[in-house]
């Protein structure tokens, strides 16, 4: 007991990053992994600090508490419902909107953990687009009832929006680096935006075009010459 309480004590600030990795990596593909990073969170939520001092890092986070008040309106709007079964299904679907705020609100990440907790995320990303698109290629192309169905981890909607969360940090990160890794994100930046377009979400392509236009104008602010600034970034729209 005294071994388990030591190893808990020594690797317990690690708890909430493993818990976060896999969050990040269940996202774009994984309901079931998503629920057992939302258990590593309670779980890390426990172990760490003084609970006061845990609350106190959740109402000082305005983002938690915006996250916590759109479960609230969730709930404050199916009150009129006659439907129960569907407002309790509603609510354990919406369930997570007011927990993972509350985990999440104390933890500290270093630059480097965050940094490799959105590789894991964007990796997760890529990964899952590959295998729905050789899944289609290969097994759905000629039995395809609805182009729903090519997303096959997580609804397309959903799946729609991590493509786009994924653009975005991609975006973000090459235009940051200024490397010869900026055209390898880029690359996987094309790739996504196909994929995209190819799952056919029409929330996607709203926020994907949104997502090019902010591309866009960071690349002429960027660019220490404006017109290749401009002239880059009509290349990065077509």
């Amino acid at each position: 007991m005294n071994t388990l309480r030591s190893f808990v004590s020594k690797y317990k600030q690690y708890f909430y990053f493993i818990a976060m990795a896999i969050m990040a990596i269940a996202l774009p593909v994984s309901e079931f992994l998503m629920s057992i990073s939302i258990f590593a969170l309670a779980i890390a939520w426990l172990l760490n600090g003084p609970k006061k001092t845990q609350w106190q890092a959740f109402n000082q986070n305005k983002l938690a508490w915006i996250t916590v008040s759109i479960f609230l309106i969730e709930v404050v709007g199916l009150i009129n419902t006659s439907n129960y079964d569907y407002a309790f299904s509603e609510l354990r679907n919406k369930l997570p909107l007011l927990l993972v705020p509350v985990f999440i609100a104390p933890a500290r990440f270093s630059n480097k953990e965050f940094k490799g907790l959105l590789a894991l995320f964007v990796g997760s990303t890529m990964v899952g687009s590959l295998i729905c698109f050789i899944n289609y290629q290969f097994y759905l192309k000629d039995n395809l009832i609805n182009f729903r169905e090519v997303s096959i981890f997580i609804s397309h909607i959903r799946f729609g929006l991590m493509i786009n969360l994924s653009i975005l940090i991609l975006i973000y990160y090459a235009i940051i680096l200024k490397n010869k890794w900026s055209f390898a994100l880029l690359a996987m930046t094309f790739w996504l935006g196909y994929f995209l377009l190819f799952l056919g979400s029409g929330n996607g392509y709203f926020i994907f075009g949104v997502l090019l236009l902010v591309g866009f104008i960071a690349l002429i602010i960027k660019s220490p010459y404006t017109k290749i600034g401009i002239g880059v970034g009509f290349l990065f729209i077509l």
